[in-house]
């Protein structure tokens, strides 16, 4: 469904998170992806929106898997320069404890392209703008982020579920599942069913009250 979907050229949005809480709290760092246009000829839109404790600025955003193809940048965020464009960075296994496979960057932005360290102001809002092409036949989804933030007067305890955790938190954004178009329809379905059968169940209720009143 989701790669017909691609196939007509439609925009898509795909919401990711780290860490989402089991009580509805907002996930310390919120990654949207918006696809559009055609086989070929992709342009993937990021947005990241920042939910981390006052005092915590995101500097640094990649995007895994994907062949290096910046074509735009947030405001006061560049391609990093400390590596030549396309050169790979990789995240890899035992790196700050984390235990699963390497993970190979080649979109790479900082707020600081030359020293990648710096802090600018974002605590509590969504950074857009980050901007890839990409000619792969059906559009990738599903990515892997690295998100790292920083805490210049280090007085601030980072949002669970970081690495290197203390004033200079990394945030692994890995892939959840979202529903396709057909599951939230049988879902809806199921929901007017439910909705149905407490209605007859109450009618039935009132109708035999009635007779016997």
């Amino acid at each position: 469904m989701k790669e017909r979907i691609l196939r007509a050229g439609a925009a898509l949005v795909f919401l990711f998170g780290v860490l989402m809480a089991s009580d509805g709290r907002a996930s310390p760092i919120t990654v949207t992806e918006t696809v559009s246009g055609s086989a070929g000829d992709w342009t993937l839109a990021f947005s990241v929106a920042n939910n981390l404790p006052a005092g915590f600025n995101i500097y640094s955003f990649d995007v895994a898997t994907v062949p290096y193809g910046i074509v735009g940048s947030p405001s006061s965020w560049r391609p990093r320069t400390d590596l030549p464009a396309g050169s790979p960075a990789v995240f890899p296994t035992g790196a700050f404890g984390y235990t699963g496979p390497d993970i190979t960057f080649y979109n790479l932005w900082c707020v600081d392209p030359g020293a990648c360290f710096t802090d600018v102001p974002n605590n509590g809002t969504t950074t857009s703008g980050f901007l890839i092409h990409d000619t792969d036949a059906v559009a990738p989804t599903d990515l892997t982020y690295i998100v790292v933030a920083i805490d210049t007067s280090n007085n601030n305890a980072p949002a669970p579920g970081c690495f290197n955790c203390g004033f200079n938190p990394i945030y692994l954004i890995t892939p959840e599942a979202v529903p396709e178009p057909s599951s939230l329809t049988l879902l809806g379905g199921a929901v007017v069913l439910l909705g149905l059968f407490a209605w007859r169940r109450q009618h039935r209720a009132e109708a035999a009250a009635g007779a016997l009143a």
